[in-house]
Order: structure tokens, then C-alpha cells, then sequence
């Protein structure tokens, strides 16, 4: 069997072979090829007789792969070639006999199996090559049946499948490779890293790996260079101060220098900015009345990896109880899921604390069950009052000016000298190297 990408020559190409014509040391045994018409064939020979036995497709394959495989049973005689079936992705073809002279069976000769090729009399030496791929040889131990020969292959792996990359043959020897399970990961240090995701035999996607969260270089520290977003979501302008820190360029990468300034873009940049949060937006002190059902307090933004505090007091829930739940959302308050619950029955009140890790997210006190009466006061506070906000470069106008999209929200359009540079982008270079650790923890 063999997988062949089949391409118009005016000669035979040979798929394999056991075939020695060197002339007067003949070792002639078998052929598996197509012909100048691509037509499949078997071939076998007897050394001691000359004759030759085997099968011929009666219709030539098309342009382009296929899976091909020839059975033969074993049969000796003058009808060996019956013994001999061809399939041609995954189907039995309609064949013609090849019959010449006595035949009685192969000599098994000692000449070498040859893939894509054959030993030929005159011009002595190796021809008759396949002109374009061939892949996945194999020989068996035995005659396969019809079925065995279906297994070999899926039903959607007939027609080879290919997809559009960025990738040049030049850049082939750079590119790394990291799979886990259907993805696999692709790094070269002059593009932003992928990700080529299987979703079925004939279903594939490549994308940019989107790298949201850095790593990032050193803050910088110069009260003088400041950089100022036009919004804190959506398409943003980021507009700098004192310092020239977006550059234009082509859209080719390099391997990182560290600090070498270059030519090329900056686009595909994050960008850190750390922003003081307003002292409205720190925390909220409310009222609630635990005998309405679903009543709330405003909410507050809780940045990604900041910790909060939630403390309740007063005397609610009398002749109750009454219960509040602390709940947050990560959809701008469409939907709300259920952080902490405090159930009081006039006396029960709760301080506790919790870290923000999935997301930037709104946060509210909701009452859940309102069988008591009483007001509750709520306290809910964060205690990092530095928000980290990350945007992505997409385009640059000038030194001083570049488009961004916002990753994680801004805390506000103030400028701000507390800013960092992402590591990868066009300008840096990307990322050399991919692995991914024994607990599925991806790493550049």
C-alpha cells in the first residue's frame, strides 16, 4: 500500500519494486508502478521462464493523492494474475490480465527493494523514479481483504487537506512545533506564535496564539513619560508624552536584542498601563432592606488579581431569617454568578475577603431571601488601588501616537508614567521556542 500524489510524466514511475535488469545478472521479481497512460499496475515475474503475470487498471488516476494497494493470493501457474487485485482509494478497480509466456511462480531473488524506483537494464542503473510524493509504504505479511484494505484509511482522509499559512519555505528550518492533543502550537522568531487546532478530518483552523496577558519588559520610571488612552474599552488612541515609544515600521520580526531600537513595527505589542483607581470607585457603602427580595447595591469593578473585602452589620433578618448573597459578573451584568452567602436571623453578620483571579468583573450584594425584617449596611471594598489595564498595539500613526484594542479594561484616561512595553511584537521578535510542561502549562 502506499499514499501517492500522482502527477502527468511520459514515462513509467515506479511506486516499489523488487527489480534488478541488469543485464545478464537479472534478479527481475516484482513491479508495482503506474504507466505513462497512469494506469496501475502489479507485475510479477518468473526469472527462470521469463513470463510475466499480473493486473492493469482499466481507468487512469487523476491528479493529485491517492491511497493505492495491491493483494496477490499466492496463486502460482498460468493464472497467477488472477490472484493479483488493485484498489485505488479504498475501492477495488476494474483491471485487464497481463499474461506472457509459461508462468510458474516469482524466484525469490536477492535483490533489493526499492521505493520509487527500479534497477533498469539500459541506461544500467536506478530509473523510472516517481516524479512527485509518495508516503506511507508498507508490505504486509499476508493477503488483505477487502475490508482489512478499508481500515487502513478513513473515508475523509481520500482527499488530502491544506491550509493557508504565513509561513514561507525559507522560514520551514525556524519554525518549533508544541501539540497537545488536537492544537498544536507553531513558533518562529519573525511571527507572532499560532495555533493550528483540528476540529475534524476535513475541519482545521490556524490563528494567532493571542497572547493577552505578557509578559512584559521593564516598567517605566520617568514621571515625565506618560502615555494617555482616549477610552478605557473598544478601539482605543494611545497618545505619549515626553518619549517617542511607538514605532513604524515593516511587519517582519527579528530575534529579541533586549534593547536594540529597530525599524521594524511595533504592532502587535501589549502594552501595560497601571492607573491609581478613583477613590468613588474604590469601594460602596449601602443600605439594604432584607425583606425585599432581589434588591442590590450598586456595583463595583474588581480588576483582575486584586483582593476584596465584603463585611455586613446591623440587625436584619428579624423574625426570619433573611439572606444576602455576594455575587459577581463577567458580561457587564447581563448574568451573575453567587460568590458568598450570609444568612442572619437578626444577629449574623459576615466580614470575608476573596482575590479576583478570572477576570475583571462587577461585584453587588443581592437579598436572596427576604423572610426577615431589618436593614443591612454593606461594606464592600478592594484594597489594591492600582488597577493594571493591557492593550494591544494594532496599528501605529506616529512615534508619539498608535491605535490599540483594550484587552483588560483602562482604569481611566488619565495619563499615566507607570507603563511597560510588551516583550513580543514586530519589533522585538516573537517568541524562538514553544513547550508545553507535564501540567498543560504552555510555555515561550
Amino acid at each position: 500500500t502506499a499514499w501517492i500524489n500522482v502527477t502527468l510524466s511520459s514515462d513509467s514511475q515506479m511506486i516499489l519494486t523488487k527489480y534488478d535488469a541488469t543485464t545478464g545478472s537479472e534478479l527481475r521479481e516484482w513491479l508495482f508502478y503506474i504507466a505513462a497512460s497512469e494506469t496501475l499496475i502489479l507485475q510479477m515475474y518468473d526469472e527462470d521462464t521469463g513470463a510475466v503475470r499480473g493486473q492493469q487498471s482499466l481507468d487512469p488516476l487523476t491528479v493529485g493523492w491517492h491511497f493505492v494497494a495491491c493483494t496477490y493470493s499466492g496463486v502460482g501457474g498460468t493464472n497467477a494474475q488472477d490472484g493479483v487485485t488493485l484498489y485505488v482509494d479504498n475501492a477495488e478497480v476494474a483491471s485487464a490480465d497481463i499474461s506472457s509466456l509459461t508462468y510458474v511462480s516469482m524466484v525469490n531473488t536477492n535483490t533489493n527493494v526499492l521505493i520509487g524506483a527500479l534497477v533498469s537494464a539500459g541506461p544500467a542503473g536506478v530509473a523510472k523514479h516517481w516524479q512527485d510524493k509518495i508516503n506511507n509504504i508498507a508490505i504486509f505479511s499476508k493477503e488483505l481483504s477487502a475490508d482489512e484494505i478499508a481500515s487502513l484509511i478513513s473515508t475523509g482522509s481520500i482527499n488530502s487537506y491544506e491550509i493557508v499559512t504565513p509561513y514561507l519555505t525559507a522560514d520551514l528550518p525556524a519554525l518549533k512545533f508544541e501539540q497537545s492533543a488536537d492544537v498544536m502550537f507553531i513558533t518562529h522568531p519573525s511571527y507572532e506564535p499560532r495555533k493550528l487546532s483540528r476540529l475534524g478530518d476535513a475541519s482545521w483552523t490556524i490563528e494567532e496564539a493571542d497572547l493577552r496577558t505578557g509578559p512584559f519588559r521593564d516598567q517605566n520610571d520617568d514621571t515625565a513619560k506618560t502615555i494617555t488612552a482616549s477610552a478605557t474599552t473598544g478601539s482605543v488612541t494611545l497618545t505619549a508624552a515626553g518619549h517617542s515609544p511607538f514605532v513604524a515600521g515593516t511587519t517582519a520580526g527579528h530575534l529579541p536584542s533586549g534593547s536594540v531600537n529597530t525599524s521594524k513595527s511595533l504592532t502587535g505589542a501589549l502594552f501595560k498601563l497601571v492607573q491609581a483607581v478613583s477613590g468613588t470607585d474604590q469601594s460602596i457603602g449601602e443600605t439594604l432592606d432584607s425583606t425585599t427580595v432581589n434588591a442590590v447595591t450598586s456595583t463595583l469593578t474588581v480588576p483582575k488579581s486584586v483582593t476584596w473585602d465584603w463585611t455586613t452589620n446591623g440587625t436584619w433578618g428579624t423574625s426570619g431569617p433573611s439572606t444576602l448573597v455576594l455575587e459577581r459578573s463577567y458580561d457587564s451584568g447581563t448574568t451573575y454568578e453567587t460568590v458568598a452567602t450570609v444568612t442572619s436571623l437578626a444577629n449574623n453578620n459576615i466580614v470575608t475577603s476573596g482575590t479576583e483571579n478570572v477576570d475583571d468583573a462587577l461585584y453587588r450584594t443581592r437579598v436572596l431571601d427576604g423572610t426577615g425584617t431589618g436593614n443591612a449596611s454593606i461594606q464592600f471594598s478592594i484594597r489594591d488601588t492600582s488597577h493594571i489595564g493591557i492593550v494591544e498595539i494594532t496599528a501605529v500613526a506616529s512615534p508619539q501616537s498608535a491605535t490599540a484594542t483594550v484587552l483588560t479594561t483602562l482604569a481611566s484616561t488619565d495619563p499615566t508614567h507607570r507603563f511597560s512595553e510588551g516583550s513580543f511584537s514586530n519589533r522585538r521578535g516573537w517568541p524562538i521556542d514553544v513547550a508545553i510542561a507535564s501540567e498543560e502549562r504552555l510555555t515561550f
